[in-house]
């Protein structure tokens, strides 16, 4: 169905959708217990740690099953579960121990709202997939999608130009910060116009993104709690998926010069 008048559609917003997304489809216990079990790491925030939860998961899935379900019913993200410990850790063990740089920040998010992530996650990929709104030169974040899909794809496109004797160009883009730099409003008027979000299931992205709180804890020293303007929590469940669907108008301006070129994460690979 039409949701939008092209008029009112900025010139860098592509439309990639047929249907709006108006609504996440309500979850069920079997879903909320087997997302769960497989949700093996505590955060100091839970109120029990990840193992005594899944043990006791049978007493404790119909009420996180209703938790779920008001959040998608209602648009709204629980700001108690907006807020993320941040610890950091180091990216490789020979790197210098007293450079920042050297260290990558890790958020801490309790289970439940990690769950609840699943749960959306699980439908905007269904969404995506059923609209092709997924970039398909892109190999992260993706069912069967890795970094071995990405290394055969450029491996077999630069033999098959040196078997036609043709020279390759390859310009390999790293996006410094990407996930911590990442415009909400630039997001969400994306989600919009280019993928068609409406209704409740924009305003929980909304709630999602906005009033989002993070501490610093190294030890047993913490830092005050400050609010996210721009970005995600690293290594949420939901970052990795809206991050993709950010990027994706990159691909229309590398294809609207002729160039080659395909995504892993916030690696970019352009080639001629």
């Amino acid at each position: 169905m039409q949701c939008f008048n092209d008029i009112d559609r900025p010139s860098d917003e592509r439309r990639c959708f047929t249907d709006c997304i108006d609504v996440f489809d309500r979850t069920t216990n079997t879903e909320i217990t087997a997302i769960y079990c497989a949700t093996k790491k505590t955060c100091v925030l839970d109120p029990l740690p990840a193992n005594k939860l899944t043990d006791n998961i049978t007493s404790i899935v119909p009420a996180i099953t209703r938790i779920t379900n008001a959040s998608l019913d209602e648009g709204v993200m629980p700001k108690s579960l907006k807020h993320a410990i941040v610890r950091p850790f180091l990216k490789k063990p020979s790197l210098d121990k007293d450079t920042l740089i050297s260290y990558r920040p890790v958020s801490n998010l309790t289970q439940l709202s990690k769950v609840i992530e699943k749960v959306v996650a699980l439908r905007i990929m269904t969404d995506a997939s059923d609209q092709q709104m997924v970039e398909c030169f892109q190999s992260a974040y993706r069912k069967n999608h890795s970094t071995e899909t990405a290394l055969l794809y450029v491996t077999s496109a630069v033999k098959t130009a040196m078997d036609k004797t043709q020279g390759t160009i390859l310009l390999l883009v790293d996006f410094s910060s990407a996930f911590d730099t990442i415009n909400h409003n630039i997001l969400i008027r994306r989600l919009r116009l280019r993928y068609g979000f409406v209704g409740k299931a924009l305003d929980w992205v909304i709630s999602y993104l906005k009033e989002r709180t993070q501490r610093v804890v190294i030890g047993d020293q913490s830092s005050s709690t400050t609010t996210l303007t721009t970005g995600f929590p690293q290594v949420s469940v939901l970052g990795p998926l809206l991050f993709s669907l950010y990027v994706q108008p990159i691909g229309d301006i590398i294809r609207a010069h002729g160039l080659f070129f395909h995504q892993h994460a916030d690696d970019l690979q352009v080639y001629a």
